[in-house]
């Protein structure tokens, strides 16, 4: 959810936008391939929860570049998704982990918390906070 770092990525940004994924919970159930221990986020199905964040609208190049760093398509799919907007339901692709790197009971390390506490601008006060007292491995 980090600005900085899609900029720093190299990612042309066209537009960002506030966006909420409906029944779906954020997870650090996503494993590193380099950190034992350590958990990347994901989404999965669930009823009544929500995922807030930034919707980028990007061209195809910084797609193309976001999929290599996502490790696209070996540790992430993209699925078409719809989020809520203020402009209404938009369908959008989101990165979910593919089934062969999900562990539970990982947890994200204070650095990656904090590339995903940097979208605040974003997120509603309380999301924000939720987000923000995630246990991390140190």
């Amino acid at each position: 959810m980090s600005p900085h770092r899609m900029k720093e990525r190299n990612c042309d940004i066209i537009s960002t936008k506030r966006g909420v994924l409906q029944d779906y919970k954020l997870t650090f159930d996503k494993k590193s391939s380099k950190i034992k221990d350590t958990g990347f986020a994901t989404v999965i199905p669930k009823n009544g929860e929500d995922v807030e964040g930034i919707l980028y609208e990007l061209d195809e190049k910084s797609l193309l570049i976001l999929d290599k760093f996502e490790g696209y398509p070996s540790h992430y799919t993209r699925k078409e998704l719809n989020i809520l907007t203020e402009f209404g339901s938009q369908l959008s692709y989101v990165y979910v982990a593919t089934p062969e790197w999900i562990v539970d009971g990982l947890k994200p390390s204070k650095i990656y918390l904090e590339h995903l506490l940097s979208g605040k601008e974003y997120l509603t006060e309380s999301y924000f906070n939720k987000l923000k007292e995630t246990p991390t491995n140190g």
